[in-house]
């Protein structure tokens, strides 16, 4: 076994707390997962809906996953940009200051008919309703929440621009 001396040991300490320093500094410019967070400024908040129709053909009720599946029929879309009422919209805004196309053409009992395979029934038609958010930003689009999108809007109707910190090309929290 071999034998530190005082001076070696505080030496290979120092190191130790050195290294142990920089690692801190390097975990509190990142996400719980371990990923690094960056900060951009952003010039757009988007909000793109979309109304889709679709149906849900199944062979079993309780057959699990397998035993059905969805088909999807037309479908219109309404791009906003920073929550302003865009040419064509027909409702909104709602809450995140979004605003809605009209809705697409309801497919005919002989469209639902053409897609059904033997021995499957079929649900009635309902509405699809999905809202993707982003934001373009210095460092290039970004993928963003409702709340983020509200608040990149705000920003940018009031001083032309907002920062926010983001990881992996997702927005995750305005920056001071």
């Amino acid at each position: 076994m071999k034998i530190l001396s005082l001076t070696s040991f505080f030496s290979n300490c120092r190191q130790i707390a050195i290294a142990s320093g920089l690692g801190l500094v390097m975990l509190s410019s990142c996400t719980p997962s371990g990923d690094p967070i960056a900060k951009t400024s952003c010039t757009r908040a988007i909000a793109e809906a979309t109304y889709t129709w679709r149906v849900n053909y199944w062979t079993s009720r309780t057959g699990g996953p397998n035993a059905q599946r969805w088909e999807e029929f037309d479908s219109t879309s309404l791009t906003t940009f920073n929550a302003e009422k865009p040419e064509g919209a027909v409702t909104g805004p709602d809450d995140n200051e979004v605003w809605y196309p009209a809705l697409p053409k309801r497919p005919t009992p002989d469209e639902m008919d053409e897609r059904r395979e033997p021995g499957e029934s079929q649900d009635p038609p309902e509405m699809l309703t999905t809202v993707n958010y982003s934001l373009d930003c210095a460092d290039g689009k970004l993928k963003a929440d409702k709340n983020i999108y509200r608040q990149v809007a705000k920003g940018v109707k009031a001083t032309g621009s907002a920062n926010v910190n983001y990881t992996l090309g997702r927005a995750i929290n305005l920056a001071q």
